[in-house]
This record gives structure tokens, sequence and C-alpha cells, in this order.
């Protein structure tokens, strides 16, 4: 599966990076909104992880963003925070189809993204 991770966080970016390809996924990664939108155009990806706060623009408004472009408007879009300002429903409202809250277990990202954990 191709999966691409936005976080502006380095660590989280090759945590979950490391992890993924570890369960034989292709993975591609960026650290803001504008860089992850151009990478989704390239890469393709089936599943975004996509930080709810970043610089230059939150996660909600790079998800909008994304669902307006007919390559990404299929794409399975998960909200990672520890932000107790995003909620399941203004995620689901914002255009993502799970929230899992940060810190994550691994069995819960994968569920997130539709995945049974390893």
């Amino acid at each position: 599966m191709r999966i691409l991770i936005i976080d502006d966080d380095a660590d989280q970016r090759n945590a979950l990076g490391l992890l993924l390809r570890a369960l034989g996924h292709e993975v591609q990664a960026a650290a803001d909104g504008p860089s992850g939108l151009a990478a989704a155009t390239a890469f393709k990806p089936e599943v975004v992880l996509l930080d709810f706060h970043m610089p230059l623009m939150t996660g909600y408004e790079a998800a909008a963003a994304m669902r307006l472009e007919p390559t990404s408007r299929s794409v399975r879009m998960v909200l990672m925070t520890g932000s107790a300002a995003a909620t399941p429903d203004s995620a689901k409202v914002a255009g993502f189809d799970a929230l899992v809250r940060k810190p994550a277990s691994a069995a819960a990202i994968l569920c997130a993204m539709g995945l049974r954990a390893a």
C-alpha cells in the first residue's frame, strides 16, 4: 500500500515511516501541508496520515485541498493529533475517514488505516 505521512514532527514522520516500511508498505513523507499536497499529486497514495497542527496550513486545510483534487478524492485520510480541538465529528466534516489521538499505538494507527495490526 502507498502511504503518505504529512507531519511537521520529524521524529513522528520517521517512526511511522519505519513501522510502515517494516510492514511492507511504500511510504513517502512531507513536513507541511503544501509539500504534502505536492507529494500526494506525484505519489498517489492510498492512505494519508495527516497531522492537525502544522506550519503553513492545518491538517484540515490540507485535507480540504486534497479532497478537491480528482486523484485524491477517494484516498483514505487519517487525522493524527493530540489536540482536544479536533473531534471525530469535526474531522469527518473536514474530510477525514478516521481520527487517531497521539501518542497512538501501532494497532490504533493500522486500524484507522483500515488494516489489521500484525
